[in-house]
């Protein structure tokens, strides 16, 4: 069986018992006999795609982010914010967007985007985008 890791931790749990082999794909927090994790640094592949656009002379970066419940989404964010920080760069608290992963809150995003002062950069927290 292969889940997500947003299912609630008692259904893993609960699932575990019966000797059922589990692949999360993220994060999966206990200890289980039959529980198996797959993840990548989250944190650290937000602050490589930061700091790619940093290095490209973007000083203004709007980051979307999905729904703060999954530890992948904090995770990126604080990349984010890291390297924006380590980099001598504010973090302007209008340029964090809440999002989620649907084509109406992406729509809604650009709205709020393009409703002030354009920022010269948008990072929306998937690395495989920027790689040519």
């Amino acid at each position: 069986m292969i889940i997500f890791n947003n299912v609630d931790a008692l259904i893993v749990r609960q699932i575990d018992q019966f000797y059922i082999p589990i692949v999360v794909i993220g994060k999966v927090d206990g200890n289980f006999r039959n529980v198996f994790s797959v993840n990548t640094n989250n944190y650290q592949d937000s602050f490589d795609l930061t700091q790619y656009l940093i290095d490209r002379g973007h000083r203004d970066i709007a980051y979307l982010h999905s729904s703060l419940h999954y530890d992948v989404s904090i995770d990126r964010l604080e990349g984010f914010i890291g390297c924006m920080r380590s980099n001598g760069l504010a973090v302007n608290n209008e340029r964090i967007i809440d999002s989620d992963y649907t084509v109406d809150a992406a729509h809604l995003a650009a709205k709020m985007l393009i409703a002030g002062t354009m920022p010269t950069a948008l990072n929306c927290g998937r690395k495989r985008d920027i790689n040519p």
